[in-house]
């Protein structure tokens, strides 16, 4: 079977048709990837780290909380101790 080939006009250099289109797609893949690279900024990990360390505080200790709940009932219940 015949590949369709393609003459550049300013240099003459012939290709063929399935050559500039992989070319042409690999080029979209890389200006893609390099769309799509995330740009983290390192303050994100110290909100991350402070959630980290109060979920694993909280779940542990929920005294805390549970205190603060049941004074919370009391008060809209109008039991005083």
């Amino acid at each position: 079977m015949k590949q369709l080939e393609i003459t550049c006009p300013s240099c003459n250099e012939t290709f063929s048709a399935d050559q500039a289109l992989q070319n042409h797609l690999k080029n979209k893949e890389q200006k893609y990837q390099e769309e799509i690279k995330v740009k983290e900024s390192p303050v994100i990990y110290t909100s991350l780290l402070i959630i980290t360390f109060l979920n694993i505080y909280f779940g542990l200790d929920a005294s805390l909380i549970v205190n603060s709940s049941f004074n919370a009932s009391n008060l809209l219940l109008g039991i005083d101790k």
